[in-house]
């Protein structure tokens, strides 16, 4: 076991609240230029942020202040669907070639279910770490279109 002195754990601890801080930093940018989001990019951009700066706002508030690991975790899930459906939604306006871009738009619906197999496969609930690298692996590929 590790035992970390005082000043390692304060930095771990703002490295931490950093991280938080960087996710709802697009939602402030976005309350900035409100006024510039008329196309439908950036409008689902924006949902984007909103929807993840209240799932963070939730899932700090479970973690932290009610100290709820399970129900965190949930979130954490639910987050992971959000982000894929809405980023390959995003994507999906920059992709010109029709069969990509129902593949990508299909993909929503395969990575949907693939997390809520792993969420009732799981005993113990667990930070989903499979989901989120199938997640990334399925967005860097489709970044190659």
């Amino acid at each position: 076991m590790v035992i970390f002195d005082e000043i390692t754990i304060f930095i771990l601890q703002t490295l931490k609240y950093i991280t938080y801080l960087s996710e709802l930093l697009p939602f402030f940018v976005c309350l900035i230029f409100l006024k510039r989001i008329v196309s439908r990019e950036k409008k689902v951009f924006f949902i984007y942020t909103i929807l993840i700066a209240i799932l963070i706002i939730v899932g700090f508030s479970l973690l932290y202040i009610y100290k709820s690991r399970e129900n965190y975790y949930l979130v954490v899930r639910v987050y992971n669907v959000i982000e894929y459906t809405l980023l390959t939604y995003f994507f999906s306006f920059y992709i010109n070639n029709k069969f990509a871009k129902k593949l990508l738009l299909i993909s929503t619906i395969g990575y949907f279910l693939f997390c809520l197999y792993s969420f009732l496969k799981e005993n113990i609930p667990a930070m989903p770490f499979i989901p989120l690298s199938v997640e990334h692996i399925l967005l860097i590929n489709r970044l190659n279109y």
